[in-house]
C-alpha cells in the first residue's frame, strides 16, 4: 500500500501534552508529530472539523521550556484500542511564523535526542 503522507511523522520519547486556549484543559498528549500536524490520544474524542485554539509547551535545548500557541482542525477520530481514549488527528492551520519555527525546531529536537519514525 502507497503511504499518501506529505511529511514524516515522529513518535514523540516523551510525554507532550496540548491544551485549549480558553479553559486550558489538556485534550491531549502528542503520540506523533509532523510538520503538518499531530495526533493526539486523549480521553475525551474530539469533533471532526473543527478548529481548536491550542497552545503546548515544549523542551529546548537549553533545558528550558516555550510555549506556542496554535490552531489546528480535527480531520480525524479513532476510539482507541481496548482503552476509554480516543486518538484525533490535527492539522495546523495557517501558522504564523513563530509557531512554524516552533514546530520545525520541536521536530529537529525530537528526531535528534528522542525518537523514531512510526
Amino acid at each position: 500500500m502507497e503511504d499518501k503522507r506529505r511529511y514524516q511523522r515522529w513518535q514523540l520519547g516523551f510525554y507532550l501534552q496540548v491544551f485549549d486556549q480558553k479553559s486550558n484543559f489538556s485534550l491531549g498528549e502528542i503520540r506523533n508529530i509532523s510538520e503538518g500536524g499531530m495526533m493526539l490520544v486523549g480521553r475525551n474524542p474530539l469533533k471532526k472539523g473543527k478548529i481548536y485554539e491550542l497552545w503546548m509547551e515544549a523542551p529546548l535545548e537549553t533545558g528550558m521550556t516555550d510555549r506556542v500557541v496554535f490552531k489546528a482542525a480535527c480531520v480525524w477520530v479513532n476510539d482507541a484500542d481496548q482503552s476509554s481514549e480516543f486518538e484525533s488527528g490535527l492539522e495546523y492551520q495557517p501558522l504564523s511564523s513563530n509557531a512554524d519555527t516552533f514546530f520545525s525546531e520541536l521536530i529537529d529536537y525530537i528526531s535528534a535526542k528522542h525518537s523514531h519514525r512510526p
